[in-house]
C-alpha cells in the first residue's frame, strides 16, 4: 500500500432503501486525491456530495468497494474504529462553524486536543492564530467575531490534532464573497505549506476553480478535473 495516494476510493458502491424502493447513489465510482491537495466536490442537489463526504469521513460504510485513508482502509471499519478513527486522524470543517458559544477562540480551538487526549503545543496555536489574522482574537466569544473570522477558528481547530484529511462541509455557506475567497485562499494556502489534504463540499463554481482538483459527481458517477 506504500505508493497509494492520500485518498483511494477503489470501484465504490452505495444505495439506500426506503421500504421496497433502492436509491442508488455511487455506482462502482473509483478517484484518488493526492497528499497536499485542496479538491472540491461539486455536483448538483441530491447529486450525492454528502454522501461522499460521509464515506470519506468514516461516518458510513460503503456497500462494496474499498476507501483507503493514508494507506488505512476505513470502509471494513465497523462503528467504534470509525469514531475512534475520526477523532484521531479527520478534521471537519462546517458551514455553520460550529464554535462552542460558551468558550472562547482559544478553548474552541483546544477541543480536538482535549478531547483526544493530546498535548497542547502553544508554539502552533500562536503560529496558526498569527497566520489568520486572529491574535487579537484569541480571548474573544465566537459573538464578538464576524462570520469569517468564526470560520478561521474553525480552520485551526480542524488543524490543530494534525489529521489525515481535513473535511469542509460547504466552508464558506455563509459567508460574503470576500470572506469566501480569502477563506478558501487560506486553506489551499495552509495544505502546501502543510501538506495537509482537504475536501470541500461546494455549489459555487468560483470556489472549486480556486483548488487543485475537482470531483464532480453526475448521476453515479465521477469524473476528476485538474
Amino acid at each position: 500500500m506504500a505508493d497509494k495516494p492520500m485518498i483511494y476510493v477503489d470501484d465504490v458502491s452505495k444505495s439506500y432503501h426506503n421500504g421496497e424502493i433502492t436509491s442508488q447513489v455511487f455506482n462502482h465510482i473509483s478517484f484518488t486525491v493526492e497528499k497536499g491537495e485542496l479538491a472540491a466536490i461539486t455536483g448538483d442537489s441530491g447529486s450525492g456530495k454528502t454522501t461522499l463526504m460521509n464515506l470519506l469521513g468514516a461516518l458510513d460504510s460503503p456497500d462494496s468497494g474499498r476507501i483507503f485513508i493514508h494507506n488505512k482502509e476505513i470502509s471494513n471499519m465497523k462503528a467504534e474504529q470509525r469514531t475512534l478513527y475520526r477523532r484521531e486522524h479527520i478534521g471537519f470543517i462546517f458551514q455553520d462553524y460550529n464554535l462552542i458559544q460558551v468558550l472562547n477562540v482559544y478553548e474552541n480551538i483546544m477541543l480536538p486536543l482535549q478531547l483526544g487526549h493530546k498535548p497542547a503545543n502553544e508554539k502552533t496555536i500562536n503560529f496558526l492564530l498569527d497566520k489568520l489574522h486572529l491574535t487579537e482574537k484569541k480571548y474573544c466569544l465566537p459573538s464578538q467575531l464576524s462570520g469569517g473570522e468564526q470560520q478561521r477558528v474553525a480552520i485551526i481547530r480542524a488543524l490543530i490534532h494534525q489529521p489525515d484529511l481535513i473535511l469542509a462541509d460547504e466552508p464558506t455557506g455563509n459567508l460574503d464573497s470576500k470572506n469566501t475567497v480569502i477563506v478558501v485562499k487560506l486553506l489551499a494556502a495552509l495544505c502546501r505549506q502543510f501538506q495537509h489534504t482537504t475536501v470541500l463540499v461546494t455549489h459555487n463554481m468560483q470556489i472549486a476553480k480556486l483548488c487543485d482538483r475537482r470531483i464532480i459527481i453526475k448521476d453515479g458517477s465521477v469524473r476528476q478535473e485538474r
